[in-house]
């Protein structure tokens, strides 16, 4: 036999912890998407910066450059970025001199270039090469704060296949 009172009772309980168990899914996701990098989005959350991360060939020096550029509707103030140095086995990023001045302003769709210096020839020998291309090891580590010490959205675009 079945009792209707006990089963309306579990499945209200079912029903509360499902309930729960997505807000906090939700909650943990929106976490994860501001907290994540490397990855693409979607769509991003309201109010948050949006960095476009690339890789090209420099048109004047015809070496690799990363370019940050804020595709959000607004203008962006980036306060931190993490790696400040990024290694590659033909020389190195240097994502803090782009602070060295203090916070980055960026205008909507504005832009800034972050060129690779080049080892010097004794370097180059003695350096072993970190297995991972620099859009993997961006993806891995990329992480900009910016206005009102949020995380922005950042998405890594692999437009160069590069080591």
């Amino acid at each position: 036999m079945i009792d209707y009172a006990k089963r309306k009772t579990i499945k209200t309980i079912a029903a509360a912890s499902a309930g729960l168990a997505a807000t906090v899914a939700t909650s943990a996701g929106a976490s994860a998407l501001l907290a994540t990098t490397g990855t693409t989005h979607d769509c991003a959350l309201p109010g948050l910066a949006n960095i476009e991360v690339t890789t090209r060939i420099s048109a004047t020096k015809n070496d690799l450059e990363v370019v940050l550029k804020n595709t959000a509707d607004s203008a962006v103030t980036i306060t931190h970025m993490t790696p400040t140095v990024t290694n590659v086995p033909r020389g190195q990023f240097n994502f803090s001199a782009l602070l060295k001045d203090g916070p980055l302003h960026l205008a909507a769709g504005e832009s800034t270039v972050v060129p690779l210096q080049q080892h010097t020839a004794s370097v180059m020998t003695t350096q072993k090469a970190c297995g991972l291309s620099l859009t993997d090891s961006l993806k891995r580590t990329m992480s900009i704060v910016a206005d009102g010490n949020s995380f922005a959205s950042v998405s890594i675009v692999d437009n160069i296949a590069i080591a």
